[in-house]
């Protein structure tokens, strides 16, 4: 795993029948890396965790799939879809302040 950057789906999924190993290694992850980039639809609650997890860390958030999450949003609307679109401006804007 990158220790600069760390993915949502990085963590072995199969063997924990709870989930809470699974979380547990996400957020000790999150809290070794620079910047999280998650995979959101909408739909999957471990995204929602995922995403309240790095907000409450102050990390960069970055959607892998951006155009997706643009296709949900629905523009002046308090939604995640639009909270996450913010973020990834936001870790855009300090990743190019941080080069100069």
């Amino acid at each position: 795993m990158n220790s600069s950057e760390y993915k949502t789906d990085d963590v072995e999924q199969l063997t924990d029948h709870t989930g809470l190993r699974i979380l547990s290694e996400h957020r000790v992850a999150m809290e070794n890396c620079e910047r999280v980039r998650v995979y959101w639809n909408g739909k999957r609650e471990e995204s929602f965790f995922d995403l309240g997890m790095a907000f409450s860390l102050k990390k960069p958030i970055i959607p892998i799939n951006r155009y997706d999450v643009e296709k949900i949003a629905v523009p002046e609307k308090k939604s995640f879809e639009n909270v996450l679109l913010v973020l990834d401006r936001e870790a855009k804007l300090k990743s190019v302040n941080d080069i100069y």
